[in-house]
């Protein structure tokens, strides 16, 4: 049995296939249009992309250790060198894991923080005052 033995063809009672480039396709041109999208670092703050990188980067790491770390090991039976890679990756992922959390902390806090200096004045924003918790917190325990 070849390919020859097989009708390929679409059938009459098949629908035609939706053309996903047929949106792009500009008569003007000769070819197909691709829409431009502006990737202007400018757009993000310095403290974020610089965060990003740095994550994407040890991420990059972490993956070609987890990946070679077993090729090592099965194929040419380097179990130390193996071992030691995988559980480099590991710990670089763990790494990533915790710059990711500590930034979204610090913007968190930061962003409270402005939020609150804002409006002084907001009694749903504003900062309890010292006298306040004392008074609250020796109510509790008298109860």
């Amino acid at each position: 049995m070849g390919n020859d033995d097989f009708d390929l063809d679409p059938s009459a009672h098949e629908p035609d296939e939706w053309d996903p480039e047929s949106d792009l396709h500009d008569p003007a041109a000769d070819g197909l249009t691709i829409p431009s999208v502006s990737t202007d670092e400018s757009d993000a703050p310095k403290e974020v992309v610089q965060a990003f990188w740095s994550v994407v980067l040890i991420v990059n790491v972490a993956v070609l250790f987890v990946s070679l770390g077993p090729m090592l090991v099965y194929f040419l039976g380097w179990y130390q060198r193996g071992f030691a890679l995988i559980a480099g990756g590991i710990v670089l992922f763990g790494l990533a894991y915790r710059r990711y959390r500590r930034f979204m902390r610090e913007s968190e806090s930061n962003a409270n923080i402005e939020s609150l200096s804002s409006d002084p004045g907001d009694p749903d924003t504003a900062p309890a005052s010292a006298e306040e918790t004392t008074i609250d917190d020796e109510s509790d325990t008298q109860q």
